[in-house]
């Protein structure tokens, strides 16, 4: 009996151990031919000899990707306002603005005087005034160019006077003449001096002559 064969090739089965053969031997030479990095001379490839989209961000250098800049992203939102600083030191003084424009003028002294007791004359007075009496402890002064209803005056008693230990209170008032309805019987144009003293024990107030200064004060004469 004669020994079977392992392996039958048939007709059908032939073109297809011939490919494989084939393969075998030509794989081999395919490896042995590859060209590596050191093969490859530095520089002299371009960009041409690369693939579209075969590169990654990982295959370029750090110099490179510096360069890459996308579109500029949108605002982000404010942020909260920070805490105010501390206030700091003074600043020099700066100069010495200009001078102003004069004001109107003031009010002036327009007259004054002395007036001594137990006489109607007026005395170290600035000009032409006059005094009456019409009753006890009253005065009427005159003074020319000066009008009661545009000036004020102002009196001083000169002494002091004491009755009873205390017991009584010297005062002085002035009014315009005619504002006084007629209470010191003075003029329109006159000035009213009334000096009285005041007896605390039995509440009455009379008229007495006493000493005085005054000083009339007012707008400029136009």
């Amino acid at each position: 009996m004669r020994p079977r064969s392992l392996i039958r090739p048939t007709l059908a089965s032939l073109p297809i151990l011939v490919l494989a053969v084939l393969l075998a031997a030509g794989g081999g030479a395919a490896a042995g031919s590859l060209i590596t990095g050191k093969q490859i001379k530095d520089g002299s490839l371009t960009g041409v000899d690369v693939k579209d989209h075969s590169l990654g961000v990982r295959d370029l250098s750090a110099k490179t990707k510096s360069k890459l800049t996308g579109p500029a992203g949108a605002d982000g939102a404010d942020g909260v306002d920070g805490a105010d600083g501390s206030q700091g030191p003074a600043g020099p003084a700066g100069p010495a603005g200009p001078q102003g424009p004069a004001g109107p003028s003031g009010g002036v002294a327009r007259a004054f005087g002395l007036h001594m007791s137990g006489s109607s004359d007026v005395f170290s007075q600035s000009g032409g005034i006059t005094s009456r009496s019409p009753s006890d402890g009253v005065w009427c002064l005159t003074i020319p160019g000066v009008s009661p209803n545009y000036s004020a005056l102002v009196a001083t008693l000169n002494n002091r006077y004491n009755f009873g230990a205390g017991d009584a209170v010297t005062s002085i008032e002035t009014s315009i003449g005619a504002g006084d309805g007629g209470t010191y019987s003075c003029a329109q144009d006159e000035w009213a001096v009334y000096i009285s003293r005041y007896a605390i024990s039995s509440a009455t107030r009379q008229g007495i002559d006493a000493a005085f200064t005054f000083v009339v004060a007012g707008p400029p004469a136009a």
